[in-house]
């Protein structure tokens, strides 16, 4: 079963986001926590200046409760004290899931729609990962189908015209 835990530019301040963003060893060590105690079988972390996204697949049905013991293993493990804000996170299940890191793959979640950075970034966090040893087959298959999906739709629509970053955005933006 497949699950996601994600904060992002949509849902917390860049200050919020910047607290939860793990590096990559702290996004080891997460995991190696989440599969000792959690009922976590693997997971693949991706964190960047926007985002904080952390797919998981869990030989449990994935419930609010196993959602909820996630974040407060987030919380612990980045020292943070609830402030009541658990709403800046998203969570997401099975399909809804696979859906979203589809659309992020494809440059539709971004701030700048169709930028080309992310998938850069989702395919080193899936390489961290499996390194790591963190990955599972389910993980496994659905990041190859996602960088297929991801090619598919920049190579057939028009998204893909003008290949863009949020950095050459800004740049555009100044001229």
């Amino acid at each position: 079963m497949i699950g996601l835990i994600s904060i992002n530019h949509k849902t917390a301040s860049l200050s919020r986001r910047e607290i939860f963003a793990l590096t990559s060893e702290e996004a080891t060590a997460l995991v190696c926590l989440w599969k000792e105690e959690e009922g976590v079988a693997g997971a693949i972390v991706l964190s960047t200046c926007n985002r904080l996204e952390i797919y998981y697949d869990s030989s449990e049905k994935i419930t609010r409760e196993l959602e909820s013991r996630l974040l407060e293993s987030l919380y612990r493990f980045k020292q943070v004290r609830h402030r009541g804000d658990e709403s800046i996170f998203v969570t997401a299940r099975h399909e809804e899931a696979v859906l979203h890191l589809f659309r992020l793959a494809s440059g539709l979640e971004s701030m700048v729609l169709g930028e080309t950075q992310i998938l850069g970034q989702i395919k080193e966090a899936y390489r961290q990962a499996t390194a790591a040893g963190q990955t599972t087959s389910v993980l496994s298959r659905l990041c190859h189908r996602t960088f297929e999906t991801a090619k598919r739709v920049r190579s057939e629509y028009l998204l893909s015209a003008t290949p863009i970053s949020a950095g050459a955005a800004a740049v555009n933006l100044l001229y």
